[in-house]
């Protein structure tokens, strides 16, 4: 009787044990899945402030193409009526305003870059959420 009572004493004794390490995995889990789950909107936040600073690019390099657009045709019907631009052609927009152009075009790539690299870890980091 007494080694039935020893023995179910250390079978107690080994499943406490184990209970106490499935509880502390688990609160290590979820721990992770807390993480994870807030990387995922900082993820998605840092997305959407990438795309919004990704339209707010197009728009200036849309109106500065249109403002240089419209410089080129004025340029071009002030020189014909001044009668010294019957001969040449329209030179187009000022080398200013073609280095704006261009600064706006490497932003606009370097954001549809970075958004692209946003959201393939928002992505990443969703999927590592849903398969926890």
């Amino acid at each position: 009787l007494a080694a039935g009572v020893e023995r179910w004493s250390a079978e107690r004794v080994a499943a406490e044990d184990e209970l106490q390490r499935m509880e502390r995995l688990l609160w290590e889990r979820d721990q992770e899945i807390a993480r994870l789950r807030r990387s995922a909107q900082e993820l998605e936040a840092s997305q959407l402030q990438g795309s919004l600073e990704l339209c707010g690019l197009a728009v200036a390099r849309e109106a500065a193409s249109a403002e240089a657009r419209a410089l080129g045709v004025g340029i071009s019907e002030m020189l014909a009526r001044q009668g010294a631009g019957t001969n040449a052609a329209p030179r187009g927009p000022s080398s200013n305003m073609l280095a704006m152009a261009e600064e706006a075009e490497r932003r606009l790539q370097s954001k549809r870059a970075e958004h692209t690299q946003l959201k393939i870890r928002a992505e990443a980091a969703a999927e590592e959420a849903r398969r926890l």
